[in-house]
C-alpha cells in the first residue's frame, strides 16, 4: 500500500512538474511597465507617418523589427512600387537580402523568392538577444504594450514579427521556431 502512494506521488510531482513547464508571462510583469506614450503617438496603432514603420503600413508583408529602437527590417514577399500599388508580374528571381538596421540591434540575412512567396533566413540578435520591457513603452501605448508582451509564451528576445496589413506584432521567443501572422508563417 505505501509503495503505491509513494508512486502515485512521484508521477503527480512529475505531472505537475510538467504543467508549469510552459509558463505565461505572469501578468504582473506587464503591469509594472507603464507607457507614458498616447494611442496616437503609438508606432503600432498611432497615426504618425514619421516612424520606421509607417512607410510599411497597408502592405501585405512582414518586417523584423528591434523592440529597443523599433528600427525595422522588411521583408519584400509582395512587391510594391514607390506608390505603394502592389506589382503582380513575376520578378524571375530570388533576393539574397542582408540587413543590419542598428548598431547594437539584430543584424540578418535573409533569401526571398518573392514569385514563390516565401523568405527563409536567419538572424544574429546582438544587442536584441534580452527583452527590455522598458525599452518599448517609449514606442507603444499601454494597449500594444500589454497585447504585445501578454503574446509571450516563455523567454521572448526583444525582436519581432510585424504584420504591415493588420499591424500585429508577435515577440520572438527561445524554442519557437514558426510564428504565425495573418496569412504569413
Amino acid at each position: 500500500m505505501e509503495k503505491r502512494i509513494v508512486v502515485l506521488m512521484a508521477v503527480l510531482a512529475l505531472f505537475c512538474a510538467g504543467c508549469g513547464a510552459v509558463s505565461h508571462m505572469d501578468e504582473s510583469e506587464s503591469l509594472h511597465c507603464i507607457s507614458n506614450t498616447v494611442s496616437q503617438d503609438c508606432y503600432l496603432c498611432g497615426d504618425r507617418d514619421d516612424t520606421p514603420l509607417s512607410k510599411y503600413w497597408g502592405q501585405e508583408n512582414v518586417g523584423i523589427v528591434s523592440l529597443s529602437t523599433f528600427e525595422v527590417s522588411p521583408l519584400e514577399i509582395n512587391r510594391y512600387d514607390s506608390e505603394g500599388e502592389l506589382l503582380e508580374e513575376k520578378v524571375g528571381y530570388v533576393l539574397w537580402q542582408t540587413f543590419a538596421p542598428g548598431e547594437d540591434t539584430f543584424s540578418g540575412t535573409m533569401m526571398v523568392e518573392m514569385d514563390r512567396g516565401y523568405a527563409d533566413g536567419s538572424l544574429q540578435l546582438r544587442g536584441d538577444k534580452t527583452r527590455d520591457v522598458e525599452r518599448p513603452a517609449s514606442f507603444l501605448c499601454q494597449d500594444c504594450l500589454d497585447s504585445t508582451l501578454a503574446s509571450i509564451l516563455e523567454e521572448g528576445y526583444g525582436v519581432g514579427i510585424v504584420n504591415f496589413k493588420t499591424r500585429e506584432l508577435r515577440v520572438l521567443e527561445k524554442n519557437i521556431y514558426g510564428v504565425t501572422l495573418g496569412d504569413f508563417y
